[in-house]
Formats: C-alpha cells, structure tokens, sequence
C-alpha cells in the first residue's frame, strides 16, 4: 500500500499472515534498519499507522485492544519524557 508511508511492511506481511501465506524461518539476520526514521521521530503516528495497517487487514479485537493500549503508552512515554529530568530518563532507560 504506497499510501501507507509508515507501515506498509507491517500492512503487507500482517495481511499475508491473515491470508495464510507461508513463512519460513531463517536463523540469521536478514536485514536490518537504521534508528532515527520516520517512526522514531514520531512514535504516536507510528502507532497509528501500525493500527490502521493492521485494522485494514481485518484484525481481531484483542490485536484492537494491543493497539489502543500501545497508544496511550506512546503518549504517557512522550509526557514523562517531557517533565522528568534528563538524568532519571536516562536511568530508566538503562533499565530496560
């Protein structure tokens, strides 16, 4: 889908998925994505575009609800980002 700037892969692959297509795995890594594109500048519309994908691909409603609370997660992350003190962000995502 050329109108899905974002997530078009996920589109893609998540339609092939619900339409039964095969998949094989491969213990290697195939590709790999540098950080700092659109989806990481904008996590929220990233999010979104994921949804949309996967909404357009007939998707049940618990991947609805992962969604939805994908979402407010994004949000809340932005915020605290944007009042906590650099030096606690940092900690906390050493964290992980």
């Amino acid at each position: 889908n050329i109108k899905n700037k974002i997530a078009a892969d996920l589109e893609f692959f998540y339609r092939a998925y619900r339409g039964k297509a095969s998949f094989k795995y491969y213990n290697f890594v195939f590709s790999s994505v540098q950080i700092g594109g659109v989806s990481e500048l904008n996590r929220l519309q990233a999010v979104l575009a994921s949804q949309d994908a996967v909404l357009a691909g007939g998707a049940s409603r618990i991947v609805c609800l992962y969604y939805a609370f994908k979402s407010i997660d994004t949000v809340l992350r932005f915020y605290l980002k944007k009042i906590l003190p650099r030096s606690v962000v940092k900690r906390i995502i050493q964290l992980k």
